[in-house]
């Protein structure tokens, strides 16, 4: 739109006179002339008549410019994180931690629980630092309230290992582990579940860093307790037998993985039968070990076997 350089805003109000003179009287418009409708978008006169070419060419800069404000906006919206993002989960749980603090304290269950609850939100952020020094603050108030050997303060200890690890902190963490089952083992006994959870997890952890030699008698003690605590055929401990095969199977103790594996894998077939996920995990580790001994035909039947179960199950699309 053209507009004379001369003439202010103010001048382009609806139904101004635009050859009234700043500061005169308007003069009265003729009965021919029609008051403008409120719904109607008032008719203003450009400076100098635009030929077609010209006025097509300044429509499709109108469009252009539209279609960048529009693409600024959608972008600056996509930048935003909704409600349902882990900002704003995290913002209403920080939120929420104060006024539980305020209004029950630091060391009532609910308050810890909801820290614990803020802590994991915070490392799967990858906010690792506000991680660690939360997870320190719970861990200071329950040893101060139950005792550093209390079950729920060595729970909370070892909740603090995997912020480690995620830090770089390997040994830090380790040494972490040990300690907590040292002291469940002294305090809770060899064969408590929470002594055997921290064997479990020790061992998961020596696995990850290849220490087959450290994670082998692990597994086996895992294997033994829950042999007695939930009987030789529950699913927990033909799992950790899985563990322990496979632990020999990266050892290269390949027979002897097979033949432990082998054995687990009938256990499960006579308590679960073949479509259960169970014995697929035993039929999983049956095709490792055959693919590793160089048998690759009857790994890839053993491992379509268990690609089968699972479409069956879940769908071709499952992740």
């Amino acid at each position: 739109l053209y507009f004379p350089e001369t003439r202010s805003i103010m001048d382009f109000r609806v139904g101004a006179n635009p050859s009234t003179e700043p500061g005169q009287p308007h003069t009265a418009q003729s009965d021919n002339a029609r008051s403008p409708s409120p719904e109607e978008t008032p008719d203003i006169t450009p400076l100098c008549k635009l030929t077609a070419e010209e006025a097509e060419h300044d429509y499709q800069k109108q469009l252009t410019l539209l279609a960048e404000q529009t693409a600024h906006h959608d972008a600056q919206r996509a930048s935003e994180p909704p409600l349902e993002q882990p900002t704003q989960q995290i913002r209403l749980l920080e939120l929420q931690v104060e006024r539980q603090r305020e209004v029950l304290g630091d060391s009532d269950p609910e308050t810890l629980e909801t820290s614990h609850e803020l802590c994991l939100k915070y490392q799967f952020n990858g906010q690792l630092e506000k991680a660690e020094e939360l997870q320190r603050r719970i861990i200071d108030t329950r040893s101060r309230h139950l005792g550093e050997s209390h079950p729920d303060t060595l729970r909370s200890l070892l909740y603090l290992t995997p912020i480690l690890y995620a830090k770089g902190e390997e040994e830090a963490a380790d040494q972490l582990q040990l300690y907590v089952l040292a002291t469940r083992e002294r305090v809770l006994g060899q064969s408590h579940a929470d002594t055997i959870e921290s064997v479990e997890q020790l061992a998961v952890t020596y696995e990850n860093e290849k220490q087959w030699d450290e994670a082998l008698p692990l597994y086996t003690r895992v294997q033994e307790a829950n042999s007695i605590t939930y009987g030789p055929d529950h699913c927990s401990t033909l799992e950790a037998s899985c563990a322990v095969a496979r632990m020999h199977r990266f050892r290269g103790h390949l027979q002897e993985a097979w033949r432990l594996q082998d054995a687990t894998y009938q256990i499960s077939m006579g308590k679960y039968g073949p479509d259960d996920d169970c014995t697929q995990v035993c039929v999983a580790e049956l095709a490792q070990i055959a693919n590793a001994q160089g048998n690759k035909e009857k790994a890839r039947k053993l491992q379509q076997g268990v690609v089968n179960y699972y479409v069956a199950k879940l769908g071709r699309d499952h992740p």
